[in-house]
């Protein structure tokens, strides 16, 4: 593609998409020009062949320099869709459906929608997608298929979005009773479980709540205050999947049997892999969520073994105790060997 059209399309975009428009100094970093005069061609041009005028404005910290701001324009021209990326939205649409996660399933077909209705060549799009949609398929994983009420998900979403306190009745157990909170919501994590992370004023912490607990949720007509330094990316930092707490330091040594898995799986991103001289894999975390660390081991059965800390290697040897506790008298009776 000719430089100098590329250097047009770069500053037609950034000029679509600045409210406040851009200077002189501005759309030259962008081209790599470095004379007021080139910006200004680039400029002209944009008005010629658009059709419209650049307004021109002043800076509000310094009068002194000019702005050049463009009026919103369809720009769905410059837009080109491939049927290879509407495949993967399409696989998207497949994970969110798995995952019983209706509201992004119906804001993902919308968004699709509206791709499709501004793409050109529709019937050649069309057939290229049909054949690739069949060729490609997202299974459900298995585990817990938790369904989301999507009242309740709006109102949350709603929640997070305009800061406003919200009453949740919450039922951990069938069998316990419902309580009532009043809770700051700070963002949902997804997973094989849903969560929304909250602050709970009456406990001073910020807590996990998951979806399925939820029996309802009614915004109030109180309002609060995220705190400015809170990144939802950040708690969940140390997580090994989804539950937080003060993350350790751990080594897991894997069989040579496991190795080719091991090198090529992701576990965390504090992840270290040491291959050791007798074929074994060291794998060093720091991070939390034992629990669920024990709950992912119990995949690699006999090739993996727990070197530290102390406190996982208990919790998954009562974890193995107890999945075995059913079968004790089978085993004591020799129907199991």
């Amino acid at each position: 593609m000719p430089e100098k059209f590329c250097e047009f399309i770069n500053v037609l975009y950034e000029l679509n998409n600045s409210p406040e428009g851009l200077t002189f100094a501005e759309i030259n970093r962008i081209t790599g020009n470095k004379s007021e005069k080139s910006a200004k061609r680039i400029i002209q041009a944009v008005e010629d062949v658009f059709r419209t005028k650049v307004e021109e404005l002043r800076d509000e910290d310094n009068h002194r320099i000019k702005r050049f701001r463009l009026p919103r324009l369809d720009l769905r021209l410059l837009a080109r869709f491939s049927s290879e990326e509407l495949v993967e939205l399409n696989t998207a649409i497949q994970f969110c459906r798995n995952s019983h996660h209706p509201a992004a399933v119906d804001t993902l077909e919308r968004i699709r929608d509206k791709i499709k209705s501004v793409m050109d060549s529709r019937e050649t799009v069309e057939s290229d997608l049909e054949f690739l949609s069949a060729s490609e398929l997202a299974v459900p994983m298995p585990g817990p298929q938790c369904r989301i009420d999507p009242t309740i998900f709006q109102t949350l979403r709603q929640a997070i979005l305009a800061e406003t306190v919200i009453e949740v009745e919450y039922q951990k157990v069938f069998t316990q009773p419902v309580h009532t909170y009043r809770l700051h919501p700070y963002g949902l994590i997804y997973g094989k479980r849903n969560y929304l992370v909250a602050h709970n004023p009456d406990a001073a912490q910020i807590r996990m709540h998951a979806l399925t607990h939820f029996r309802s949720a009614q915004l109030t007509d109180e309002s609060f205050s995220r705190p400015d330094d809170f990144r939802l990316s950040d708690f969940m930092a140390n997580a090994f999947g989804v539950f937080v707490s003060q993350p350790q330091d751990i080594v897991l040594r894997f069989s040579p049997e496991a190795r080719n898995d091991v090198v090529q799986f992701h576990f965390h991103d504090s992840q270290q892999l040491t291959e050791l001289p007798d074929g074994q894999v060291e794998l060093r975390l720091h991070c939390c969520g034992l629990r669920e660390l024990c709950h992912h081991l119990f995949t690699w059965g006999p090739h993996v073994k727990i070197i530290e800390p102390d406190e996982l290697r208990k919790m998954y040897l009562d974890m193995l105790r107890n999945t075995l506790s059913p079968y004790t008298g089978a085993c004591d009776n020799g129907l199991v060997n």
